[in-house]
């Protein structure tokens, strides 16, 4: 299965894609690393009618990024070399952006109030932006702050208050005389 590094770090595996999908993948990775190539002309290519895992039925005859596309982990390698491109036209300082990433997933945890692995999770599911650094996740204060819990999942239960019992007196029952 072929595999494949992100800016951010992470390392992708995505199925070996049909013949015209490689091919077009290749040429993607030639047209990034070639100077002559504007960005604009870039993503023109990566967005464009030759893109063979683009949606063309949504609007006919105008290829788009659907749910599924956007699923797809060749679409996030198409991605990823935009921010390629970017970076060897000397429009995107990677270490600049990497820097930004300040917030750990321990710290994450704690300010949202959910566990580190929920916080991985998310980070998986592409729901909080994240940067790899020397192996660990760190995000952005700002994606810490708009991110919003899922109140799914298990529930916490509320433990009621005790209620005071009545003085032993007073439910000791008196005996009548007669």
């Amino acid at each position: 299965m072929p595999t494949y590094k992100l800016m951010s770090g992470e390392t992708i595996e995505y199925p070996t894609p049909a013949p015209d999908v490689a091919a077009f993948l290749s040429r993607l990775h030639l047209a990034a690393a070639d100077p002559t190539v504007d960005i604009h002309q870039f993503i023109a290519l990566v967005y464009g009618d030759e893109n063979p895992i683009l949606d063309r039925t949504f609007i006919p005859g105008r290829p788009m990024v659907t749910l599924a596309v956007f699923e797809n982990p060749i679409y996030r390698v198409m991605s990823d070399l935009i921010g390629v491109k970017r970076v060897q036209l000397g429009l995107l300082d990677p270490e600049k952006v990497a820097a930004a990433y300040t917030i750990s997933v321990k710290d994450a945890a704690k300010q949202l109030g959910i566990t580190e692995s929920s916080v991985r999770a998310a980070i998986t599911a592409r729901k909080l932006a994240a940067h790899m650094r020397n192996g660990q996740w760190y995000t952005r204060p700002e994606a810490v702050a708009a991110y919003k819990v899922s109140n799914r999942g298990r529930k916490k239960r509320k433990v009621k208050p005790a209620t005071p019992t009545a003085p032993a007196a007073a439910s000791v029952k008196r005996k009548r005389k007669t």
